[in-house]
């Protein structure tokens, strides 16, 4: 049977071998990645903005998941940096 619920995936060229590579990512991860492609908005911002449309908290797991996100992305080059606090 297909499941009703959607999935999200993030598909993009890896910054080491050029490679396709493909994420599969959970709503939290989808809304947030989804508000770092606007350019006029920090880091800081797309996390409140993401936070408050999707009702997560802000909590040390959270927090820790963020960051291995982040690192993983950065290490793959699918993130270049965030525009200054």
């Amino acid at each position: 049977s297909l499941s009703s619920s959607p999935t999200w995936l993030c598909i993009y060229r890896d910054f080491k071998e050029h490679r396709v590579q493909t994420r599969v990512l959970n709503p939290t991860a989808y809304a947030i990645l989804q508000r770092w492609l606007q350019p006029d908005k920090t880091l800081t911002e797309t996390i409140e903005d993401a936070q408050a449309d999707l009702g997560f908290a802000i909590d040390t797991s959270f927090l820790e998941r963020l960051g291995e996100l982040l690192a993983s992305f950065l290490d793959d080059g699918l993130l270049l940096g965030s525009r200054p606090q």
